[in-house]
């Protein structure tokens, strides 16, 4: 399968590790694709913005959807759900791939870093409705930053969080 590039994708995490992720940016898997989750450690993002608040974890407080757009095509393969890359005969899923979907729902994208993700120009969406409901069709719960810029001024001068 395969990924257009502009392709946006979402990432729904809480406000520290959106702030990690836009400082520091995404992480490079090191040690291959197994481990935990679909097919392992990885970046995970959703075609879908409301699939993507699905991860979420509310005991870690409000949501933050980094919304990525891929910068170039992108080659992938749909894994089993209960498929532990790690632990396939010749990683059969790995070689060659960008990214693992999903076999259930090929909208489901694991990367294996963020190299074909513009994190630079990032849309950050904050939600201000109940944790535990989240609802991405309510506009009045969501405040909408076009690029990490605005959102680091939101952080550091309204929330008063820090940054670094």
């Amino acid at each position: 399968m395969e990924l257009p590039g502009g392709t946006i994708v979402y990432h729904t995490t809480d406000y520290q590790s959106a702030i990690s992720i836009l400082r520091d940016g995404i992480r490079q898997v090191e040690s291959g694709w197994a481990g935990g989750g679909l097919a392992g450690i990885g970046f995970y993002t959703h075609r879908e913005w409301k699939a993507s608040t699905l991860y979420h974890n509310p005991e870690k407080g409000p949501p933050v959807t980094l919304a990525f757009h891929t910068q170039a095509a992108a080659r992938g393969r749909a894994a089993p759900q209960d498929v532990n890359v790690g632990s396939l005969p010749a990683l059969q899923y790995v070689p060659g791939n960008d990214f693992i979907a999903r076999e259930e729902d090929q909208g489901e994208i694991k990367w294996h870093s963020g190299a074909l993700i513009d994190q630079e120009n990032v849309e950050v969406r904050t939600y201000s409705g109940s944790v535990n409901d989240i609802d991405t069709s309510d506009t009045s719960k969501w405040e909408v930053f076009r690029n990490k810029g605005d959102f680091r001024s939101y952080v550091e001068d309204v929330l008063v969080m820090d940054w670094d």
